[in-house]
């Protein structure tokens, strides 16, 4: 795992400032319904920084009041980790047929498209990208869901001859729709306040 990969601290979560738990008060009030980008699930690095460290904030999310969590998941996930979250609340929303690291252009705009109709279809207020860098890409969403992605680091950019020299286009392009995907982001999760400071002063 790249340096800083994963932070033992309690993620903060989406919407809620300085990592404050999430309380409604008026008890009657809507649950704020989340659905989470299960890719990272697909890869290898399910096993290692990333996929812990994500299924740290989905728990953290499962844990608090007031936040109903859902999932997006894609070829190839790993089922153990998925029916585990599932057993402590998790709803799976939806399988897409999109197999992580496939960075060409014309599967983001087809990806993008089904994320819209799938989150707009289930009311759904929060779009949590639990890994951006993997790949599809993904464009821009439509503006009434908020976007919430977990942010690991820019270490591809600071050594760009180690990792982005052999790259070819599309997944050149891919990564920079990432970078793009964090700087426009509603909300972004950092793992570490180091990361933070990349995101604010580089994004």
């Amino acid at each position: 795992s790249p340096p800083n990969a994963h932070d033992n601290r309690q993620p903060k979560l989406p919407g809620c400032p300085d990592g404050q738990t999430f309380k409604s008060e008026d008890p009657k009030a809507a649950q704020v319904k989340i659905a989470a980008d299960l890719r990272v699930l697909s890869t290898p690095a399910a096993d290692r920084g990333m996929g812990r460290y994500t299924r740290d904030v989905l728990e953290a999310i499962l844990r608090t009041p007031g936040l109903e969590l859902y999932a997006i998941t894609y070829l190839r996930c790993q089922n153990e980790y998925v029916e585990e979250l599932q057993g402590r609340g998790m709803k799976v929303l939806a399988a897409v047929d999109f197999a992580p690291a496939d960075a060409r252009w014309r599967v983001a705009q087809s990806l993008t498209h089904e994320l819209d109709e799938i989150l707009l279809d289930n009311g759904i207020d929060v779009f949590l990208d639990c890994s951006p860098f993997i790949g599809p890409g993904r464009l821009d969403l439509d503006a009434r869901i908020a976007v919430v992605p977990i942010f690991y680091d820019l270490i591809p950019l600071f050594h760009q001859r180690d990792y982005l020299a052999d790259f070819n286009r599309d997944a050149l392009a891919s990564y920079v729709l990432a970078a793009r995907a964090v700087a426009r982001a509603d909300h972004v999760i950092a793992i570490s306040g180091a990361v933070a400071d990349d995101a604010r002063h580089v994004l």
